[in-house]
Formats: structure tokens, sequence, C-alpha cells
């Protein structure tokens, strides 16, 4: 179990290095369905996106990066579109949509 859940760890970062990749030459503009909602609660980031979560175009997930490190909440279609991350400074909320691609948000 140790291994999977390492090779599972190992292929998240990835995941998360080439979106973050992807990011830094495509930035797409906010719509109705694709603003990011950041709320400060708690000393973390309460983040959501009034977005469809269908099972064919739903949020992929969100990530908080910052110069300390990255923060990755994966999402799956029919659950809500929404996570918390312990608040570390100033960086950015990342999105991904399925369908759309990537949208981004200064904290």
């Amino acid at each position: 179990n140790f291994q999977i859940i390492s090779i599972s760890v190992f292929l998240m970062g990835i995941l998360t290095g080439i979106l973050f990749m992807y990011n830094l030459i495509s930035k797409k503009e906010f719509d109705e369905n694709h603003e990011i909602i950041v709320d400060r609660i708690d000393g973390e980031y309460y983040v959501s996106m009034n977005h469809p979560m269908t099972k064919d175009h739903y949020i992929c997930m969100f990530a908080y990066t910052t110069d300390d490190g990255i923060q990755v909440e994966k999402l799956y279609p029919e659950g809500p579109a929404e996570a918390r991350f312990a608040i570390r400074g100033h960086g950015t909320i990342h999105a991904y949509c399925n369908h759309h691609g990537k949208y981004v948000k200064e904290v």
C-alpha cells in the first residue's frame, strides 16, 4: 500500500508540474463559469467556482502555488468545485477545467 501511495503522490506531482508549466504559456480570461472565488476563512483560503461538475465537464483540480511550494486538491465529477488551502503568503490559485483549460487568480 505504501508503494501505491508513493507512486500516486509522485504522479500527482508530475501532473501539477505539467499544469503549472502550461499556465506559464497560456492564461485564460474569466467568464461567468470560470471565475475563481477566494475567501479567507480561519487562516485558510476557501476556493470555489460556480462551474458545472458533470461527468463530461468539470474542474479537475485546484492548486495554490507560492514561493514555498505547491498545494493541490484533486476534484471529481459530480462533486463540489471547492477546496481549502492553508495560507502561506502571496501566491496564485490555479483551476483546471477539462474542457477549457487553466485559469488563475493571484492571492
